[in-house]
């Protein structure tokens, strides 16, 4: 399971002349998600799953358990003659306390290893006991691009993206409980998913032939956000 942000994007494009424009895009992030998986503890002795504490972090999917953050994106455009130039920006979350994506799992649900059933508080209310709260980045994003047309009909584009993944590469947990210390059960879990960032290039020759009939053949050499290891 993971965690989801529903983006909502407008945008401002404006004009200099007719071979120069500046363009921003503010964007609002509303986040929900739900992420499960198995911890080990040390409390209970060799590793086999019969011995791994179940956690279940879920904030509900409607828009009143979203948490709210805002983005940012802008670029420039520039033509010359036969030649065009473009460079654009997306930002990552920008506006809130933990810097990136937070999403509040307050139906959160923490069950104890060895067949021990949910964590309880003592007054056995097993629903509201444990609220967990969850932190991670979303990768910046830069993107330049040109394009030449040395004849009419013909164009040759090469374009250029920088994926900075590795702000994605760690998700914080944290989860407020009573009796997660009272279970020995930790608290405070991160992952680390060993992201790198990533290089996206791409180059494309396309001749027009007719108003609506166009022929291409284009090249993506990519560079991957994980190691092969």
């Amino acid at each position: 399971a993971g965690t989801s942000a529903r983006l909502r994007r407008s945008a401002l494009s404006i004009r200099f002349g007719g071979d120069f424009r500046i363009g921003v895009a503010p964007g609002f992030l509303f986040s929900t998600g739900r992420l499960t998986f198995a911890e080990q503890t040390s409390a209970t002795g060799s590793e086999s799953p019969a011995n791994d504490a179940r956690y279940d972090l879920d904030s509900g999917q409607s828009i009143g358990d979203a948490r709210f953050s805002v983005t940012l994106g802008g670029g420039i455009y520039w033509r010359r003659k036969t030649l065009e130039f473009g460079l654009a920006y997306s930002s990552r979350p920008i506006g809130t306390d933990v810097g990136g994506i937070e999403v509040a799992a307050d139906k959160t649900q923490v069950t104890q290893p060895s067949g021990g059933g949910p964590v309880t508080c003592p007054s056995g209310q097993a629903n509201r006991c444990v609220f967990g709260d969850i932190v991670y980045k979303l990768p910046d994003v830069w993107i330049a691009g040109v394009a030449w047309h040395p004849r009419p009909g013909l164009e040759i584009a090469a374009m250029a993206r920088w994926i900075w993944f590795h702000l994605q590469d760690r998700i914080d947990i944290r989860l407020t409980s009573p009796a997660l210390q009272a279970a020995g059960l930790p608290d405070h879990i991160v992952f680390h998913r060993g992201l790198k960032d990533v290089w996206d290039t791409r180059v494309r020759v396309a001749y027009w032939i007719r108003e609506r009939l166009r022929i291409g053949a284009a090249m993506r050499i990519e560079t991957s956000a994980v190691s092969a290891a």
